[in-house]
């Protein structure tokens, strides 16, 4: 099973678009990990998307969106947040506890602009970085979750030219 994970649009749908064209049919459920939340449930319209996750960020106001989730994906308990209410531009550790707690296997977030992939406490995290602009010259970027069995591995895609350059982070 795999997961299609977006966050930080700041209302530039272009590439999440695009992604989605060339790969989203594969996908078996799409992640919008809030700024701006309302881009996602475009998305979730124009492309009928069954299976959609959201929360909302800091960017979204008046969001009808909550600001975390809880949700079962083959067999396995995802935790996904914006990620500003846990403080992560300065470091991911409240997360982690947050997501401890939870009995999360795996844990998506944004909010830095910038990608990431790790494993903390048997638990996979992952940051998508932003599908619209990336942070400190980083490519636009989104993220793909795979669930095997009990695992999961994360990945992420950084965007350049509409070309896709695979693996640039992965665990």
């Amino acid at each position: 099973m795999k997961l299609l994970v977006f966050s930080d649009s700041h209302k530039n749908l272009t590439y999440m678009e695009r992604v989605f064209d060339k790969i989203g049919r594969g996908m078996d459920a799409v992640v919008h990990l809030g700024d701006h939340y309302s881009d996602g449930e475009q998305l979730r319209a124009r492309f009928e998307i069954e299976r959609f996750y959201g929360v909302s960020g800091n960017c979204d106001y008046a969001p009808s969106a909550p600001a975390e989730d809880f949700f079962e994906f083959g067999g396995l308990k995802i935790f996904i947040t914006h990620g500003h209410r846990y403080n992560v531009k300065s470091d991911e550790q409240r997360l982690c506890y947050a997501a401890a707690e939870r009995g999360a296997d795996v844990a998506l977030f944004g909010h830095t602009h910038r990608a990431a992939v790790f494993r903390e406490g048997g638990v996979l995290f992952m940051n998508p970085g932003s599908v619209s602009r990336g942070r400190d010259g980083a490519n636009p970027s989104y993220g793909v979750v795979t669930v095997e069995g009990a695992k999961a591995e994360g990945a992420v895609i950084a965007i350049k030219d509409l070309q896709f350059v695979h693996n640039m982070l992965k665990y």
